[in-house]
């Protein structure tokens, strides 16, 4: 089987949906706490081992939050050229973003700075995205599907003569 079909359209939604969901998170959650009354308090707010690293943490939390962003686009144009490398940048963009939504709501809920999120949901929400992070990453690294696909390497460090040849 070639092409995006299958189990790989699930995949074709979550990489057109993951970049606007990761900037309005990344909006919403993060930049949203981060207002100027929180940040001129923050000193105040965030218990005390932490308050000397505050600043730096949360300006780690937003670099990290919008370099998501851009790889999330930039796995969009990878994934519809189908470049050899999509399938891994997939797989390790699932479990960054992972991370980084546990990250963020422990630092925010942690500083004091969350609006009393509820712990039960968010925790729900991170087992649920495990499961499919796992889920997929075994999909993209078995599948025949997905090998069959994702053919097209960057010109330079190729010399296989189909490749090269491959307009499309």
């Amino acid at each position: 089987p070639v092409g995006i079909g299958g189990w790989l359209s699930i995949a074709v939604v979550m990489i057109i949906l993951r970049p606007i969901g990761t900037f309005w998170m990344h909006y919403a959650t993060v930049l949203g706490a981060l207002d100027a009354q929180h940040w001129s308090g923050l000193q105040s707010t965030v218990p005390a081992p932490w308050t000397d690293f505050a600043p730096f943490i949360l300006l780690v939390i937003v670099a990290w939050g919008t370099i998501l962003t851009v790889l999330h686009c930039v796995l969009v144009y990878l994934f519809f050229a189908r470049r050899t490398s999509a399938p891994y940048l997939f797989i390790v963009l699932q479990w960054m973003n992972l991370f980084y939504v546990g990250l963020a709501w422990a630092v925010l809920v942690g500083f004091h700075l969350g609006a009393g999120t509820n712990a039960v949901r968010v925790v729900l929400q991170l087992l649920a995205g495990v499961a499919s992070a796992g889920a997929m990453t075994l999909y993209f690294l078995r599948s025949k599907r997905v090998k069959a696909t994702f053919v097209r390497r960057y010109w330079r460090y190729t010399s296989d003569p189909r490749i090269l040849a491959d307009p499309a």
